[in-house]
């Protein structure tokens, strides 16, 4: 062949002027998405003189049909944990370069934006403000709201959720003899029970006096 395709092929190749110099195709790409490229190569035709042509520019195309994706992701921990930190800074990154995603693009729970920006083709960063109430707070960006540059919407993430808790937990010191506190005994031992309003990771002999 005259010309070279490669992760395509050829069809509709005709003259479009009588003098031969223009002439029209389609490149239609096989199953795969990437890079498509076409070029004629060197002595594939000859002018009216017998000369050989010169290797021709490569025409290059990517076929993407794949929807892009994004990621939330935040340096105070992975979705799901406890936090009493009423600002939280967290960043998007997309699975390819997207154009059109802006901070009312993002859902929000609980929260208010603070600030948002782009770090480059693929990835923004965000902070958020927490409103008074305790709880759930979660970042969701939604489907559709941005393309990647080959016009494909993109997927809606997954929610980043944390909660948000600012109250001291309490504990409780009991007898597991069902004794009050207060009552009286010649045993020189006792067993006591501490239940604490919330699970603590760090409760240990050394808080105790």
């Amino acid at each position: 062949n005259n010309i070279v395709a490669e992760g395509a092929y050829i069809t509709n190749f005709i003259q479009t002027d009588t003098l031969g110099a223009n002439y029209d195709a389609l490149l239609v790409s096989n199953s795969d998405e990437g890079l498509k490229t076409v070029h004629v190569g060197p002595n594939a035709f000859q002018d009216s003189a017998k000369t050989f042509n010169e290797a021709s520019n490569t025409f290059e195309w990517t076929y993407d049909i794949s929807r892009p994706t994004v990621v939330i992701t935040s340096s105070e921990g992975i979705s799901g944990f406890n936090s009493n930190q009423d600002l939280m800074a967290v960043t998007y990154k997309f699975s390819e370069s997207v154009v059109g995603f802006e901070a009312d693009d993002v859902l929000l729970s609980g929260l208010e934006t603070v600030s948002f920006s782009k770090l480059n083709k693929t990835a923004f960063t965000a902070s958020y403000q927490s409103n008074e109430e305790e709880g759930l707070k979660s970042i969701t960006v939604l489907g559709a709201v941005c393309t990647d540059l080959a016009g494909n919407d993109n997927d809606n993430s997954e929610s980043f959720e944390w909660i948000y808790d600012t109250t001291s937990p309490t504990v409780v010191v009991s007898s597991s003899q069902d004794k009050e506190s207060g009552f009286a005994s010649s045993d020189t031992q006792l067993s006591l029970v501490f239940t604490t309003s919330e699970i603590s990771n760090d409760f240990v002999l050394d808080g105790l006096m």
